[in-house]
């Protein structure tokens, strides 16, 4: 984990995402260490990293806090309020907005995380 942290600040990120397998403690950590660097973090469990101070949750499908056809349970929206964290809604299926506009394709950030020939099959797709 501290390597990742390393990186995050050696690459001046501007928001830290912890995922759905990061040990309570470790999020704890990460959201911590985030904050003193004015960082926002979010997670993809609102329970516990609401209670850590954590600013916002990715989308309530992935971690069992909405029902299957969609609801959010009661208690998840009273967590919501009551820490004033936000939800991310994630778009799994973003591409077909991009329309006829590849310009991500020639991103920095694309390029950095996703170095030559690892998007191949990715643009593939595509076209």
């Amino acid at each position: 984990m501290a390597f990742e942290l390393q990186r995050a600040e050696a690459l001046s990120y501007d928001l830290v995402k912890t995922y759905v397998r990061l040990a309570p403690e470790a999020q704890r950590d990460v959201i911590t260490w985030a904050h003193a660097r004015g960082l926002h973090v979010t997670s993809h469990y609102q329970y516990p990293a609401a209670a850590f101070g954590a600013d916002a949750m990715e989308h309530l499908g992935s971690t069992r806090t909405m029902s299957r056809p969609g609801a959010a349970y009661q208690n998840v929206l009273e967590v919501f309020v009551q820490s004033g964290i936000t939800c991310t809604p994630t778009i799994f299926t973003a591409n077909a907005l991009l329309g006829e506009d590849r310009s991500w394709m020639d991103d920095i950030r694309i390029k950095t995380i996703y170095p030559r020939g690892s998007m191949h099959d990715y643009k593939s797709a595509l076209d």
